[in-house]
């Protein structure tokens, strides 16, 4: 699978391909009911069954009187259009973009959408176009607290605020092996003085993790870069930064999307 970026524009759709390349998605042509608020949620992924790139934009409908809905755009690149698909029922997502894991996009919900608690996770098979509603993590307890979404490798990480006053998170990955799946908690992080509890209250922030070969994890915690080492099991800071809205990682290699028809 070649890595790309999803630039959503007010009125456009362009898929940047790391070959210096762009291709301008169609007109997605979505109608506009008077009276409402709309907010975009999107991701971008791989369907390896039909080799296939998607791209997924979710129009959340919040109407004055408080009702709520959404439309469920998908496109392919394949057949070079917008299909709509069947929404995901309830609740308000939460982070955007969408994270990829194995063939499906993975959203946060929230069941309040002026307070971002999460309670539960949403994912998007791109290969039949089906919801499925994740559990979190055991521990992580009755009450619905703060969390962000992340990918260590090849597994969906969540990042969870242990208390809505908590001075720091756990770090968790699901493992999923056939029909087993658990979640197992890495390591437990320490939030950096000036912080901040926006992180994990807006609704385009993510925590980005990574893997490196020396059994590091790479964590972006505004302002901080940090590094958790598998073998020591020590939290390091590496760097610090004045300012960042959103950040993901990405991974390049030598194949053209472009060139799939």
């Amino acid at each position: 699978m070649a890595e790309s970026i999803i630039s959503v524009l007010p009125h456009e759709i362009i898929i940047e391909i790391f070959f210096k390349k762009s291709k301008k998605l169609p007109t997605l042509g979505a109608k506009l009911r008077n009276g409402c608020s709309y907010y975009l949620k999107y991701g971008f992924g791989y369907d390896e069954t039909r080799d296939d790139y998607k791209v997924v934009v979710i129009q959340c409908i919040y109407e004055d009187s408080g009702s709520c809905d959404s439309v469920v755009n998908i496109y392919s690149l394949k057949a070079d259009s917008w299909r709509t698909i069947n929404k995901f029922q309830g609740n308000f997502l939460v982070n955007s973009p969408g994270k990829f894991v194995n063939g499906k996009l993975y959203w946060a919900l929230s069941a309040d959408v002026d307070t971002f608690n999460m309670c539960n996770i949403i994912s998007l098979d791109l290969a039949d176009e089906t919801w499925r509603r994740l559990e979190l993590p055991d521990s992580y307890g009755k009450g619905s607290y703060p969390l962000a979404l992340g990918v260590v490798e090849s597994h969906l990480s969540v990042f969870c605020l242990n208390c809505i006053e908590g001075t720091n998170s756990d770090v968790w990955i699901r493992k999923d092996c056939g029909v087993e799946v658990s979640w197992t908690k890495i390591f437990t992080v320490d939030h950096p003085k000036d912080l901040g509890e926006f992180i994990f209250f807006t609704s385009i922030f993510s925590v980005p993790c990574y893997q490196t070969k020396k059994d590091e994890i790479l964590l972006l915690l505004p302002p901080v870069i940090m590094t958790y080492n598998g073998s020591t099991r020590q939290v390091e800071v590496v760097d610090r930064f004045e300012e960042c809205a959103a950040a993901e990682i990405y991974a390049e290699n030598l194949v053209d999307p472009l060139l799939i028809s």
